[in-house]
């Protein structure tokens, strides 16, 4: 990976970060209901199980307020890298795509 490589996807990483952010202050000022707040809970965990995001994480944590970072490190800590490994692969991508694409 390239230091333009690295730098696009730690923006990647930022827009991801910026948006839960913006999830985690709405359920804290009663402006996100308890059912999507959990919906977002579950995809931060799976999310940062992949390495590259908790890698971005790590690298980004600095840049956020520091009751979201606490936040987002005990879900960095919760989550289950085992769980995005075994169903976001390229080939079940793929599988995927053919699935849909069948006439």
């Amino acid at each position: 990976m390239s230091a333009k490589d690295l730098a696009r996807f730690l923006y990647i990483c930022r827009a991801a970060f910026v948006s839960a952010e913006d999830s985690f202050f709405q359920h804290r000022e009663g402006l996100l209901g308890g059912l999507a707040f959990e919906s977002y809970q579950a995809s931060v965990r799976t999310g940062l199980g992949s390495p590259g995001l908790g890698a971005g994480w790590k690298l980004t944590r600095d840049m956020y307020e520091p009751e979201f970072r606490d936040y987002m490190d005990r879900s960095l800590g919760d989550a289950n890298p085992q769980a995005e490994a075994s169903t976001r692969t390229l080939d079940n991508w793929k599988q995927a795509i053919s699935e849909r694409t069948k006439s």
